[in-house]
């Protein structure tokens, strides 16, 4: 009896132990994921010190090219993509794609409101070692500034001042930028840009000038993208909004966790031994 009971605290005591080892190995894990929006529905146009975001006037012309990306192992991919020119005075475009794969995913969305683009992937070395997904968002809308703050007198006496640029606008879109990424192999790239410019068609061949320019990128925060400009009245001007994520999450071997150090182990088996005695001395008594 005595030497099955002592026999039977080993077993247990190695059984526990083999189990501690092998369930405590875990992998190593990559992740990363970034969004950006623009608030299409903030656009403020200040023009003298005048809010005249109201009665700003969008041309028939709005041009839309959005694409979604996602890749697994450079194996398993998948793709989606619109681009549309829409001529009409309605609303924004309203639409959402998305490619996906077991690992990464890329999505873009645009509506009156908001244009936005999310991206992720995560790697962790064993189902998968490399994933990666981006997305691209354009908008362009044409626009007339109709609306003269001190009269059309003032207007034309300033543009003899102004070279014919009679007004100063100051536009202003709210913007979002997030990035969170866990592990030491992720790459990450996040871009948002604002372009206000004019093209001048001249026997069909077109000459643009940029009137302005802002943009963030790769930093985690909100606020706003501004650009300043002197214009004209009666005459379009084209405003280009552009978002650009991209992210890659690698992963190469699994990360194994510590393996107890011997004297560990042994402290452990001694205590199980010692419980295990006890416990047979107390059915005796």
């Amino acid at each position: 009896m005595k030497r099955n009971a002592l026999k039977q605290s080993l077993v247990t005591t190695l059984s526990f132990l083999t189990l501690l080892i092998f369930s405590s190995t875990t992998f190593a894990l990559s992740t990363v994921t970034t969004s950006s929006s623009l608030n299409w529905q903030g656009l403020s146009f200040i023009v003298d010190g005048y809010d005249v975001s109201t009665s700003i006037e969008w041309a028939e012309h709005e041009y839309s090219n959005l694409g979604a990306y996602a890749n697994d192992d450079a194996a398993v991919s998948d793709f989606n993509s619109d681009g549309a020119r829409v001529i009409d005075h309605g609303p924004w475009r309203t639409l959402d794609l998305s490619a996906a794969t077991d690992n990464a995913t890329g999505n873009v969305s645009t509506t009156a409101s908001y244009l936005s683009t999310q991206v992720s992937a995560s790697a962790d070395g064993v189902a998968t070692i490399d994933a990666a997904a981006n997305a691209d968002l354009h908008r362009t809308g044409d626009f007339m500034l109709f609306y003269a703050p001190g009269g059309e007198e003032e207007y034309y006496a300033d543009e003899e001042n102004y070279g014919g640029y009679g007004y100063h606008l100051n536009l202003t879109i709210p913007y979002t930028m997030l990035i969170d990424s866990f592990g030491d192999n992720n790459w990450s790239f996040s871009l948002i840009e604002l372009t206000l410019s004019k093209t001048t068609y001249v026997d069909s061949v077109g000459t643009t000038v940029e009137y302005g320019y802002d943009s963030i990128s790769n930093l985690s925060s909100s606020g706003l993208l501004s650009i300043s400009a002197d214009l004209k009245l009666d005459e379009f001007y084209s405003l280009n909004a552009h978002i650009y994520s991209a992210v890659e999450a690698t992963e190469n071997t699994p990360a194994p966790a510590p393996v107890p150090e011997p004297s560990t182990i042994l402290l452990l088996g001694s205590g199980l031994l010692g419980f295990g005695w006890y416990r047979r001395k107390q059915k005796k008594a």
